[in-house]
């Protein structure tokens, strides 16, 4: 089985075993269920990992566009406190 070590919150991991969990007791209740291997749950692991980190990463660069966005604002209002820029 293949490893990998990216780094979820615990809740992250707990919804994924709680399904996989479920998965596999469907697979004892229905006939058209199979059970999920060892395989088949690092794969939703590491799906719920790298949709975690899209999220992570996504709201990253909101943070830096809001900064950004209000560094604007306190430079344009300088600007125009010192009469450098006229206003708009």
């Amino acid at each position: 089985m293949p490893t990998d070590h990216q780094a979820v919150p615990m809740q992250v991991v707990e919804m994924v075993e709680s399904y996989i969990h479920k998965e596999i007791s469907d697979s004892g209740r229905y006939e058209d269920r199979a059970p999920l291997d060892e395989d088949g749950t690092f794969l939703l692991h590491r799906l719920a990992a790298n949709i975690y980190a899209a999220g992570w990463a996504d709201a990253e660069r909101t943070v830096m566009r809001r900064e950004s966005a209000a560094r604007l604002r306190r430079r344009d209002a300088e600007q125009r406190a010192d009469g450098t820029k006229p206003p708009q």
